[in-house]
């Protein structure tokens, strides 16, 4: 185990592991909720709320997906993406993706759903998730503030089912949809969650000033994840003025707009890469 982000983060043996997509089901064409099984999920295991896998899609000839046993590197080019594990199921796991009309992972839930109610043909339905390589174990935290948009709701959702009602939680949906509280269910009740939705904004200043509201403590914790250009304005004001120690905040670009298939890992600000 190592810490990071203040907490403990616990790293578990690299897998690939093969599976078959056996149900879809959607939410107002935004995100789709797949189920994957296979005898490759037997050992997974899912601890934090940033367990997440890296998935490769079918490939568009029909051929059967392969990679190197050794490195686990995949070898015909594959489309990946990074993809929330949302929950274990019998047998398999439920991830989550927000849906984007036009990119490679909306073309490939829209040519399954084609086949709601049938069997799912097996170039199209079998599928390789890579991972999760390790969990973020929570301690106790008394305050968090948490900001992300529609690519980040289903591992927020992971967030609030693993915190419990005494933490002190401010909640920031960076969104335009009227469909939010649907979303978040029994969670947008909780007394100790404040949701707040606010414009999305690519300049980053609704959410600068949305946080700069926020009264902050040194024990606070933050995280945020979304579109990366939208958080360098505020990642960078909490970093340089802000009370709260750099190791307690994990600011992740999940997307880039105008960029296919970005990774988290990559810098949320090219020009400051050393602010993480």
């Amino acid at each position: 185990m190592v810490e990071i982000f203040g907490k403990t983060k616990k790293k578990h043996k690299l897998k690939m592991r093969r599976g078959n997509v056996t149900g879809i089901s959607t939410i107002d064409n935004r995100f789709a909720r797949i189920a994957v099984v296979g005898e490759d999920f037997d050992d997974m295991s899912l601890e934090g709320p940033c367990d997440h896998f890296k998935l490769a899609l079918p490939r568009t000839d029909g051929s059967c997906l392969t990679f190197d046993e050794q490195s686990l590197k995949f070898l015909g080019g594959e489309i990946t993406r990074d993809i929330t594990a949302k929950r274990s199921i019998l047998g398999g796991v439920e991830i989550e993706v927000a849906l984007h009309a036009g990119g490679e992972l909306y073309s490939w839930i829209s040519k399954l759903q084609k086949y709601e109610g049938n069997e799912y043909p097996q170039e199209l339905s079998e599928i390789l998730l890579l991972g999760p390589k390790s969990s973020i174990i929570l301690p106790k935290i008394d305050h968090l503030v948490i900001a992300v948009d529609h690519a980040a709701y289903p591992a927020l959702t992971r967030w609030l089912d693993l915190l419990g009602e005494d933490e002190d939680v401010d909640i920031f949906l960076i969104s335009d949809w009227d469909q939010n509280q649907e979303y978040f269910g029994k969670h947008w009740q909780r007394q100790n969650l404040k949701f707040n939705v606010i414009s999305p904004d690519h300049s980053g200043e609704t959410l600068l000033q949305a946080i700069q509201s926020v009264y902050l403590y040194p024990d606070h914790y933050i995280w945020f994840a979304g579109e990366a250009t939208t958080l360098i304005k505020a990642r960078k004001w909490l970093r340089t003025n802000s009370v709260v120690p750099k190791e307690n905040m994990k600011i992740d670009g999940y997307w880039k707009e105008g960029i296919a298939g970005r990774s988290h890992h990559d810098p949320i600000d090219p020009n400051e890469p050393e602010l993480g």
